[in-house]
């Protein structure tokens, strides 16, 4: 937390400033103080006088890491319809951190422990990140946020990642709450078996997905071409009181399969 001075009134911010202290135009300057997202007290004007950069710095294991960005940005598309949604949302709070990728079709959010000395969020690419995290040594990885740059240090190795506009990046969907819980090497198996017989046919839409049905303890999954017919059913034992039967069509490609 800082603390400046602007027209004789005292702010605080949890932002760091990157210019001398403002300085008076014409004698007329207001300051309107509102919160800042990934800050605790933030300082918007109306005419700015000075840039501010948000801080953010952590630690965390390179394997965890590593498996957790790789995860996330399995879900990256290939062809992004803008150069935003290829990034990867970072998020450092408390003692978590949080990554995140949105396309507007698939989500995918990744919590892991890590040492946070300054909270804050940025938006990286994900690919990018992605590739250097594999190649970092066994050793603690030091990340920290300078300007519109991200300092990465891992051993002997150094890197710097340019900063996308965290502001142009969609909002993430509110994730449901759970209404059970099923083997990941099962769920995966049953997709694998009935995804062959999904249509590779995008003129039929519906064809090229697989249909989930719900009922009670049972899940059952179909797919059809219009010639052939697959369908597998799972038991995933005892269900919660929201377990009702319902159906969802979900579809299929090699990003969003779980047995990837």
């Amino acid at each position: 937390m800082m603390e400046g001075r602007s027209n004789d009134k005292n702010f605080f911010t949890g932002l760091r400033t990157t210019t001398a202290p403002p300085t008076l135009r014409d004698g007329a300057r207001e300051a309107n103080f509102l919160p800042h997202v990934g800050t605790l007290v933030g300082k918007v004007v109306s005419d700015p006088f000075c840039f501010l950069e948000a801080a953010m710095k952590f630690t965390v294991a390179r394997d965890v890491l590593a498996e957790a960005v790789s995860w996330t940005a399995r879900a990256l598309p290939v062809r992004p319809a803008s150069p935003i949604l290829a990034g990867v949302r970072i998020k450092a709070e408390g003692d978590e951190l949080t990554l995140s990728s949105f396309d507007y079709e698939v989500s995918a959010n990744s919590h892991i422990p890590a040492t946070v000395d300054e909270a804050g969020e940025v938006l990286v690419s994900g690919r990018l990140l992605a590739d250097i995290s594999k190649s970092l040594p066994s050793k603690p990885v030091s990340v920290e946020l300078d300007g519109q740059k991200v300092n990465l240090v891992c051993g002997s190795s150094h890197f710097t990642l340019a900063v996308m506009p965290l502001d142009e990046y969609p909002l993430l969907p509110a994730q449901p709450t759970g209404i059970g819980a099923i083997d990941s090497s099962t769920l995966s198996q049953a997709v694998s078996q009935v995804s062959i017989a999904a249509s590779r046919d995008d003129t039929l839409p519906l064809l090229t997905g697989v249909r989930i049905e719900i009922n009670g303890p049972a899940i059952t999954l179909l797919a059809t071409d219009r010639y052939r017919l697959a369908m597998r059913e799972l038991d995933w034992g005892r269900p919660t009181p929201r377990s009702k039967r319902s159906h969802w069509l979900r579809p299929v490609s090699s990003r969003t399969s779980p047995s990837r």
